[in-house]
């Protein structure tokens, strides 16, 4: 809806996924709480390579792709994910995780 507001010449804010402000938020909450871990020491973690893996690119922080969620078919993830189907899957999306696994549990 906002990339459709914004052709029709409106302006669209995006403070979600992959947009830099929700990690400005997040490194002042993590400040807040009196914690000021460097970039180095932050791991993403999400199912979403547009968001959440795109994201983590985006601010330079190492991210953990889990396959089993929202790219399990594509990935074919049972346990953990096909390695060829995986790669064939960020080859396509142009978005590639410093880790992936199945999932967390």
């Amino acid at each position: 809806m906002a990339a459709l507001y914004t052709e029709m010449g409106g302006e669209s804010l995006y403070f979600g996924k992959p947009h830099p402000p929700i990690y400005d938020l997040a490194r002042r909450r993590l400040s807040a709480l009196g914690k000021q871990p460097s970039d180095s020491r932050i791991l993403a973690v999400g199912d979403g390579i547009a968001t959440d893996i795109k994201g983590a690119l985006g601010e330079d922080i190492d991210s953990l792709f889990i396959t089993g969620g929202l790219a399990r078919e594509e990935t074919q993830t049972g346990r953990q994910p096909v390695q060829k189907a995986l790669d064939t899957y960020v080859n396509k999306e142009m978005v590639t995780p410093t880790f992936a696994m199945g999932y967390l549990r």
